[in-house]
C-alpha cells in the first residue's frame, strides 16, 4: 500500500496501487480497446459504403461466431469490467486529489487573510505607540526648554553666537524679565 501524493505535501490520499507492470498493462489495454472501438466502427462503415458485397458477409460471419462463443462474450465483458473499474478508481482518486488541493488553497487563502488583518492591526498599534512616545518626548522637551528659559546663564546672545563660523548677526531681542507682564 502506497501513498499517492496529491498536489500539496501535507495531503496524501491512501490508495491501493498495483505494481507498475499491471498499471502499465491497464493503460496499454485501454489504448488498444480505444483503437478497436474507434477504428472498428470506422472500418465497418467504410466497408459497407465502398464494398458492401464483401463487408456484409464478413461482418455477419464475425458477429455470428462471436455471439455463438459464450467464452468470448464472458472474456470481453470481464476485460471491459476490469478496464472500466480501473478508470473509475483512477478518476475517483484524481477527484479526491483535486478536492484536497482546493481545500488547501482555501485554507491558505483564509490564513493569508487573517495574517493580513493581524499585520494591519499590528501596524496601527505600532504607529499609535510611536505617536504616543513622540508626544511624550515633545512634552518633556517643552518642559525642559521652559526650565532653561528661566535660567539666565542659558540665554544665548549674538556675542555668544558670534564665535560660530558663518554667523550672521540678527536684531537684538530681549526677553522681558520673569514676572513682568
Amino acid at each position: 500500500m502506497e501513498f499517492l501524493q496529491c498536489g500539496s505535501k501535507d495531503q496524501s490520499v491512501r490508495q491501493d496501487r498495483s505494481p507498475a507492470m499491471i498499471n502499465g498493462g491497464f493503460v496499454v489495454l485501454t489504448w488498444l480497446l480505444g483503437l478497436v472501438a474507434t477504428f472498428g466502427p470506422v472500418a465497418v462503415i467504410l466497408g459497407l459504403i465502398f464494398a458492401p458485397a464483401v463487408a456484409v458477409p464478413l461482418i455477419s460471419s464475425i458477429a455470428t461466431r462471436f455471439l455463438a462463443c459464450t467464452r468470448c462474450i464472458f472474456v470481453a465483458v470481464a476485460v471491459l469490467m476490469c478496464v472500466g473499474s480501473y478508470w473509475v478508481g483512477h478518476w475517483d482518486a484524481a477527484a479526491d486529489c483535486r478536492a484536497g488541493e482546493l481545500e488547501a488553497k482555501l485554507r491558505n487563502a483564509r490564513i493569508d487573510a487573517e495574517n493580513a488583518e493581524r499585520s494591519k492591526l499590528d501596524e496601527t498599534n505600532r504607529a499609535n505607540q510611536i505617536e504616543a512616545q513622540s508626544n511624550d518626548q515633545r512634552a518633556k522637551d517643552a518642559a525642559y526648554i521652559k526650565t532653561l528659559e528661566n535660567r539666565p546663564a542659558c540665554n544665548l546672545d549674538d556675542s555668544d553666537l558670534g564665535r560660530l563660523p558663518n554667523h550672521k548677526p540678527r536684531p537684538r531681542f530681549t526677553k522681558p524679565a520673569a514676572g513682568a507682564g
